[in-house]
């Protein structure tokens, strides 16, 4: 309206509010990226801290006389204990090395549900099956992109005043645009 614009932005206070709307934004992707590097470290060294707590550990239970030797898993957490001639045999199968499995280890439900899938195999190659048709398929468009308010409020310090900062454009307004 007539009269209602102010003169555009322009003191210091004002270039330094910009200043810290660039540099909090900036820092924040850098700030979350730390953040979840810091927790996926921890819970990667208190992994670590409990496999070599028990492994130092074990000596006093699994000495030359016992008849089971501990594996550790795959998932580096849990331990399977075995006698050792399995321990020797799979270990020359290169099933085990440095007292750690090498493959995934089958559970008993494992070796019924591999059974089961064989069998299920042999039943299905034997039947005659017929095609099933082939859907269409419907290209699908990508979910827009929201939208988001590239304008920032910040404070001047000069005028006691609250003014619209653009970081996109480089426009400042004492209004929201």
């Amino acid at each position: 309206g007539d009269g209602d614009e102010a003169p555009a932005v322009a003191s210091k206070a004002q270039v330094e509010a910009i200043r810290k709307i660039n540099a909090e934004e900036d820092a924040n992707p850098l700030i979350e990226k730390l953040r979840k590097q810091s927790e996926a470290n921890r819970a990667k060294n208190e992994a670590q801290t409990a496999i070599k707590t028990f492994e130092n550990g074990q000596s006093g239970e699994f000495g030359p006389f016992s008849r089971y030797i501990p594996i550790r898993q795959l998932n580096d957490v849990q331990y399977e204990l075995l006698t050792y001639p399995e321990y020797e045999r799979l270990k020359k199968q290169g099933k085990i090395k440095n007292k750690a499995f090498t493959v995934e280890r089958p559970t008993v439900a494992g070796v019924k549900e591999a059974e089961a899938a064989k069998a299920a195999k042999a039943v299905e190659e034997v039947a005659v099956a017929q095609p099933e048709p082939v859907p269409e398929v419907v290209p699908v468009a990508p979910a827009p992109k929201p939208e988001v308010d590239p304008w920032k409020q910040a404070y001047d310090e000069a005028s006691g005043r609250n003014f619209w900062y653009n970081r996109e454009s480089g426009e400042s307004s004492w209004t929201h645009p």
